[in-house]
Order: structure tokens, then sequence, then C-alpha cells
């Protein structure tokens, strides 16, 4: 969905980007950095359509998503010691025992 329809949808519904963003409990800047690309991905553009439709029904649906109980998920850190790529992560001699034990056959399955 392009950006442009992504908020068009929002605004049937009466919320901006950034209330969106509370709403799923997601970083503000998460979802505006999609405006540089030009486009959402498929999940937040399914949402948007389908709390615009909601609310073209007069159907409220800020309190049908507040009832899940959505959590905030950590913000991710490339910089913390032992991040995905990192090469403390990589080189850990007790890591590379584990990724061996475990793919250890695989060539042979193929």
């Amino acid at each position: 969905m392009k950006y442009s329809e992504f908020t068009r949808h929002l605004g049937k519904a009466g919320i901006t980007v950034k209330e969106f963003a509370e709403l799923l409990k997601k970083n503000p800047n998460s979802i505006t950095n999609n405006a540089q690309k030009g486009c959402i991905p498929n999940e937040l553009g399914v949402i948007a359509a389908l709390i615009g439709e909601m609310s073209d029904n007069d159907i409220e649906f800020k309190r049908v998503i507040e009832r899940l109980e959505l959590k905030k998920r950590k913000a991710r850190s490339p910089e913390k010691v032992g991040s995905f790529g990192t090469p403390d992560k990589i080189a850990s001699s007790s890591n590379k025992e584990e990724i061996h034990a475990k793919t250890e056959g695989i060539g042979a399955q193929v």
C-alpha cells in the first residue's frame, strides 16, 4: 500500500500517524520512516484500512485495539554487544560449538 493511501485511511479514522503508532504500541518513527520508501508494510496497511472502514461505519475501533493489551517491544540497539551480526556474538567459542552441534549432519540430509 502506498504511504499516501495509508494516511488517507488514518484520516478517515480521525487519527494521526503518531496516534496510530501509539495505539499499536509502536515507535512512531518506525512508521513515518516508511514515507521515504513511499509504501507501508502490508500488515499496517490492512490495519489502517480496517480502522478507516470501521470509522466510516461508526464502529469504535480504539477500544477494540486497546482491549488486546498489546505490549510495547524494546527498541533494537545495534551498538549493544551481542546483537545480531556483531563480532562478539559470532566469535563466541561456545556459540560456534552450539552452531556446529545443531548443523552437524545437515549436509547428509540434502
